[in-house]
């Protein structure tokens, strides 16, 4: 599969916007947001497009993405 440098799958930028998968498989398929098909299961987002639709939608820029939240300790001392 190709894949450039800086482009996303429509789950991770459904994950990096917080919005549904879903959302953004309709704003490719309405040509509001620019995607590269490869097949017909090979979409991809590249960043530039998906900041320019998100701003374009909300006015914001999207999260940096998703992020790893830390495991609480659950080592107990004792």
């Amino acid at each position: 599969m190709i894949e450039t440098a800086q482009s996303y799958s429509p789950g991770e930028c459904a994950v990096a916007c917080g919005i549904p998968r879903r959302t953004v498989l309709r704003a490719i398929r309405a040509g509001e947001l620019p995607a590269l098909r490869f097949n017909a299961r090979v979409v991809r987002v590249t960043r530039r497009d998906l900041l320019a639709w998100r701003i374009n939608c909300t006015g914001q820029t999207p999260p940096a993405g998703p992020t790893r939240t830390s495991r609480p300790n659950s080592h107990k001392s004792g």
